[in-house]
């Protein structure tokens, strides 16, 4: 498995740097789990890669580290995971608000175009 990070350089970096992953001597996805979840991803948007992979990493936290105490040490897998799905609800959130700069453009010249443009735009909110 490949472990790859250049800032700047590609939506996978992209998605390493929102989740946290930077650091390559102790990676948490390899580059392969990565380009899934953006192959995945609604509108194969970073920001949606990104928190499907936080999900991941708070079902993976709840489950391996729950609440332990040992002395006067607590661990508290359930609030670090709470913490995940919040980041993850944010990242969704934002990408709702702004799914991306492109969108159609279309440039009527007569008024059958024009009622045609309009049907258009109808049918894609219904999308």
């Amino acid at each position: 498995m490949n472990y790859t990070y250049n800032p700047g350089m590609s939506d996978r970096d992209y998605v390493r740097l929102l989740i946290g992953d930077v650091d390559m001597t102790q990676p948490i996805f390899a580059d392969e789990e990565l380009d899934s979840y953006l192959t995945n991803a609604l509108g194969n948007d970073p920001r949606w890669a990104a928190a499907s992979a936080l999900d991941t990493m708070a079902v993976v936290e709840a489950y391996m580290t729950k609440a332990i105490k040992a002395l006067d040490l607590m661990t508290r897998g359930d609030l670090v995971a709470a913490q995940f799905a919040a980041q993850a609800a944010k990242l969704r959130d934002q990408y709702e608000q702004d799914p991306g700069a492109f969108d159609v453009a279309e440039m009527p010249d007569g008024d059958f175009a024009q009622r045609e443009r309009l049907e258009d735009e109808f049918l894609r909110r219904l999308a």
